[in-house]
């Protein structure tokens, strides 16, 4: 068996684009993962995350992040809307991993992050 695990290198970026289905509030998460057997993070993943007309910048430090998912931050939505989450190697790091986001609905925000 073998493991396909998208990564960036170099000036590169990719794109998640989703649907947020209703009103209310959304939690984004990361998944970071398992590498560790041939990769030491360090530094910092850089984040566009558009949702509606919002605009976040967000830098992750890799060393906070866990293997598996990541809550990255909270968005409030006033209707069904498109999202954008954009993972660049803008970063510190030589490599960083585009694996998968997804959002899920919150009752309330644990998260330090606030995309709003």
């Amino acid at each position: 068996m073998r493991n396909v695990l998208p990564y960036l290198r170099g000036e590169q970026n990719v794109a998640f684009k989703s649907i947020l289905p209703s009103s209310g509030s959304w939690d984004l998460y990361y998944h970071y993962p398992d590498v560790s057997e041939w990769f030491l993070g360090a530094g910092e993943y850089h984040l566009r995350v558009e949702v509606e007309e919002q605009v976040r910048e967000i830098d992750v430090e890799v060393s906070e992040l866990d293997t598996g998912w990541n809550q990255i931050g909270t968005s409030e939505i006033s209707t069904r809307a498109d999202s954008r989450v954009t993972i660049s190697s803008e970063s510190q790091c030589e490599y960083v991993f585009a694996d998968a986001i997804r959002w899920s609905r919150s009752n309330y925000s644990c998260s330090k992050y606030s995309i709003k």
